[in-house]
């Protein structure tokens, strides 16, 4: 799909089959990341997005002394306000974006703020992949 001449994100994210409530255990998380091969998780409560949830932050959370991650919940461990794009955005503009905010993955919603898709560096090297 194109806008403006320039391809749209929506052809190139990765479209979102899965998420998770802040209020679910982290477990719970890890368990839905590692059975699906993903490494972002979006956060999602009442529909809406909260949060974003990163293998990152997964692995962060086992380094820290004394906590007990049987005890927390997403909502301990997730980014509060991940970046948001419409799916609208060129392909270009949200690849700028995230290189020059030094981010791995941005969400992507539709003009209702629904959330449609994911797209992360992944998606973005198989875009440069499919460059002539």
């Amino acid at each position: 799909m194109k806008v403006n001449g320039q391809s749209s994100i929506r052809s190139f994210m990765s479209v979102i089959p899965h998420s998770i409530e802040p209020n679910q255990e982290l477990e719970d998380a890890r368990k839905l990341m590692g059975r699906f091969g993903i490494r972002h998780l979006p956060v999602l409560s009442g529909g809406r997005v909260v949060g974003l949830l990163a293998e990152r932050d997964l692995t962060y959370i086992k380094t820290l002394p004394g906590v007990q991650e049987s005890a927390l919940r997403v909502r301990d461990a997730m980014v509060y306000d991940p970046v948001i794009v419409s799916d609208q955005a060129s392909l270009r503009e949200v690849s700028q974006q995230m290189a020059e905010q030094h981010i791995g993955s941005v969400l992507v919603c539709d003009a209702q703020q629904h959330l449609v898709g994911i797209f992360t560096y992944v998606d973005a090297l198989k875009a440069l992949g499919q460059l002539p």
